[in-house]
């Protein structure tokens, strides 16, 4: 079974623990980052360093346990830009949804699930025309968005956009022209001489 550790930054070397009982020794292969682990008592410490940001690194760790059997999983790492803080797919569903429910009430579960494919089918195509967000896809309602926080607030105000068409709701100025704005933030700190390390940022 797939398991998802915590995100870290590029440029960070952190530590990661999973509590496995009766766990003796632990082998490690990974992709995308580098990885080291060891056994504390009941708990793998995982020791992770680099990666680039923007995709996940996926170690694969063969557990032996004290009774001679071994055990099998994967790990999953998301790796962000420095900085990058993190939300829900389901707090962006829902944050864009109450302009159709109402601020204090919950979505029915079709209005989520089709939520959640417009913001896949959106940050897909934002990822391929210059506004690459760091997504992990598919996303589902668990899975965390990783990105600079200035960045939220245009996923946001852009899936309004896209579920008010559905809907047939009317949009305020302000959703649209912070929308249009976020969308541009996005791809203009996209561009190559705009990242860290290109020349002035």
């Amino acid at each position: 079974m797939a398991q998802h550790l915590e995100a870290k930054g590029a440029t960070e070397t952190v530590e990661r623990r999973y509590t496995l009982a009766d766990v003796a020794s632990v082998s490690l292969s990974a992709t995308g980052i580098t990885a080291t682990a060891t056994v504390e008592g009941d708990e793998v410490v995982f020791d992770l360093s680099g990666g680039t940001a923007g995709t996940t690194g996926v170690i694969a760790a063969t557990f032996t346990m004290h009774t001679g059997e071994t055990l099998v999983d994967t790990f999953y790492v998301p790796i962000v830009a420095p900085g990058a803080t993190g939300m829900t797919v389901r707090d962006v569903c829902e944050f864009a949804l109450r302009k159709v429910y109402g601020k204090d009430e919950t979505p029915e579960a079709s209005a989520l699930t089709d939520a959640i494919e417009r913001l896949d089918d959106m940050l897909r195509e934002w990822a391929v025309t210059g506004a690459d967000v760091g997504a992990t896809f598919p996303l589902t309602e668990s899975s965390v968005i990783y990105c600079k926080p200035e960045y939220q607030a245009a996923i946001k105000h852009n899936l309004i956009l896209c579920v008010a068409e559905f809907y047939d709701m009317p949009l305020t100025p302000y959703v649209v022209e912070k929308a249009r704005r976020g969308l541009q933030l996005v791809k203009s700190d996209n561009l190559p001489d705009a990242r860290p390390g290109a020349g002035s940022y």
